[in-house]
């Protein structure tokens, strides 16, 4: 694969977005642009700025108010064949949003418990099948 896949990543955590950077940065074929955003209320603005093949959304931003639940279909009804990876911390918790997201057509879904834990050849691939998918969707819409 030699275009270039711009992704980006969606956390409020510094820790979490940085790890992430980190293993795309890492890979052997140097595939991946990234861009990063902590302020939910921007993931809008800085799809439209930097127009990602592939998003990696937080399942939950602490102390805000704006989710998942209200951003899947702002990204989707505005960006319709754009990668989504969902990623989240909060085992056990609600499955209402996750069950939500499965209605947006999300491409993949990662558990990131601790940035520690996070398997960096299992994160590349999930990004690698969400621009896929996103290839998939855009010649659909040709």
């Amino acid at each position: 694969m030699s275009k270039t896949i711009r992704v980006l990543i969606a956390d409020d955590d510094r820790k979490v977005t940085d790890a992430l950077r980190g293993v795309l940065r890492l890979d052997e074929e140097s595939r991946f642009e990234v861009a990063i955003v902590q302020n939910p209320g921007k993931i809008i603005e800085q799809v439209r700025k930097f127009q990602p093949h592939v998003v990696v959304l937080d399942n939950r931003f602490d102390n805000q108010d704006l989710g998942i639940g209200e951003l899947l279909p702002r990204i989707r009804g505005e960006f319709e064949t754009i990668g989504i990876v969902i990623i989240t911390a909060h085992r056990g918790g609600a499955i209402e949003p996750i069950a939500q997201a499965l209605l947006y057509e999300i491409d993949g879904f990662l558990d990131k418990i601790r940035e520690k834990d996070l398997d960096p050849d299992e994160f590349r691939k999930t990004v690698i099948n969400a621009f896929n998918a996103h290839r998939k969707r855009e010649e659909r819409n040709v």
